[in-house]
Formats: structure tokens, C-alpha cells, sequence
């Protein structure tokens, strides 16, 4: 007869295990879409590429480097030359996080996605009327205003 020490010592050492075996996350690498915004961020290795995107219309953005910094509650941070400092920081799950801009007071939440939006198959010229005229961060009155210019025949 098997002594129950034989066999609980096992199935503890092997719950022990599990317990303190940290869980693996997903890398961060792939598609996020922000909630909000029209922003598209891609993520490769070290390197954040960030997209505004529109039905229409998927400008390239600024990129951003991956740095060797680990912080509390940031699962990665990437500095761009002109947009500042980024961080990504844990989210409900490993395809919903949160991506925080250095001293903005607020969040924005990214989901992954399978892959880039089609209208991004093609990326369009970042160019001053496009930049106007489908800026997410410019709305409607950018386009309204573009519209009426150009309907009395000004220039902007």
C-alpha cells in the first residue's frame, strides 16, 4: 500500500509550482486599434508605428524606439523624436491595453486586431489638404471648413 505522503507530496510540490509559475504574456507585437481617435499603431520588436486612419484615408504617423526600461504597471516604453515619450500598460486582457502619451492626464485603450485596415494597404501621402481634410483629430469642422473655402473660391 502507497503511503499518502508518497502522493500528496507530489501533487503539493507540483501546485506549488503552478502557483508561483508566472503566467506568459503575449508579446505586444502586432495591429492596435485605438477606442476613439483613429489611430492604428503597429508594434515590431522594437519599433511603434503609428497611423491615422479614416474610411478613406491611412496616414503614416510618427514612429517610435522601444526602450530598455522596465517600470511598474508598463509592459513596454517607446520614445519618438518629436511626439514624446509612450507607454503601454497592462490592460483586461493580452488584446485590450492601455497606451499612454508622457503627460497626458488620460488613457487610450487599444485593442489588437488581426491585421493592418485595408485602406492601409495603400497609405496615403501625408500631405497638408489630406492632413486637413480627414485629420481624426480635426473632426467635421476641418472638413466643413475645407468645404466652404472651397466652395467661395478662397484659399486656406
Amino acid at each position: 500500500m502507497i503511503s499518502r505522503f508518497w502522493i500528496a507530496c507530489p501533487l503539493t510540490l507540483l501546485a506549488g509550482f503552478l502557483v508561483f509559475a508566472a503566467p506568459a504574456t503575449q508579446s505586444l507585437d502586432g495591429v492596435w486599434q485605438s477606442q476613439g481617435y483613429g489611430y492604428v499603431f503597429e508594434i515590431q520588436g522594437p519599433v511603434l508605428k503609428a497611423f491615422e486612419v479614416t474610411t478613406t484615408t491611412c496616414v503614416p504617423g510618427f514612429t517610435a524606439k522601444r526602450l530598455d526600461r522596465a517600470a511598474p504597471g508598463r509592459e513596454a516604453t517607446f520614445q519618438s523624436k518629436d511626439k514624446g515619450t509612450y507607454f503601454v500598460k497592462t490592460g483586461n486582457t493580452d488584446n485590450h491595453k492601455l497606451l499612454h502619451q508622457g503627460d497626458s492626464v488620460t488613457d487610450i485603450r487599444i485593442d489588437r486586431m488581426a491585421r493592418m485596415p485595408a485602406v492601409c494597404d495603400r497609405p496615403t501621402a501625408n500631405t497638408p489638404l489630406i492632413t486637413l481634410k480627414y485629420s481624426p483629430a480635426l473632426g467635421l469642422k476641418a472638413t466643413s471648413r475645407l468645404t466652404s473655402s472651397t466652395q467661395t473660391g478662397s484659399k486656406l
